[in-house]
């Protein structure tokens, strides 16, 4: 039977395997269209400039709460929540760096 046990760990390990390989995927897919939006935001306020018009601020917190939204795995939830956490602290930081 140890031939049997062979192959059932072989195929674990494949499944394994193939679904880390999905859970980065699935992250960086949310890297990418994370980007793209904001690059698409930042070309939108430079056009505006460019043609005179007056432009808003980017606000942050509306970026960052669009980007939370695409997230699917526990670790992208994780790393948001120190990006906000330390974003809140340097808004609210009363020293200058």
């Amino acid at each position: 039977m140890g031939s049997a046990d062979e192959i059932v760990d072989n195929i674990n390990a494949a499944i394994v395997s193939l679904q880390f390989q999905d859970r980065i995927s699935q992250i960086l897919t949310h890297v990418i269209d994370n980007s793209d939006s904001i690059a698409g935001k930042v070309d939108e306020c430079r056009g505006l400039r460019m043609s005179g018009s007056v432009v808003q601020k980017i606000e942050v917190d509306d970026l960052l709460e669009m980007m939370k939204e695409r997230y699917s795995t526990p670790e992208e939830y994780m790393n948001h929540e120190h990006v906000m956490t330390a974003h809140f602290v340097a808004c609210n930081s009363e020293t200058d760096v």
